[in-house]
């Protein structure tokens, strides 16, 4: 695999329905040499499964970080 090019970077915080339409733009893009790294601000469960299932849907890498509210 190639070096990532561009590392995009999402706050979010239990607005799980946003994210993911804000994801689905990404799964989307014709360049995608690039990883998403998402900033969760102490969300709920129903974020992480979100994440989860968005991530085994594509090629490039997502990363989940979650700290304490």
């Amino acid at each position: 695999m190639s070096t990532l090019e561009i590392s995009v970077v999402i706050s979010t915080y239990n607005h799980p329905e946003w994210l993911q339409k804000v994801l689905w733009s990404y799964q989307y893009q014709t360049f995608q040499n690039f990883e998403i790294v998402i900033a969760d601000d102490g969300s709920t469960e129903e974020t992480k499964n979100c994440i989860d299932a968005f991530a085994k849907t594509v090629d490039f890498p997502v990363k989940h970080v979650w700290h304490e509210d």
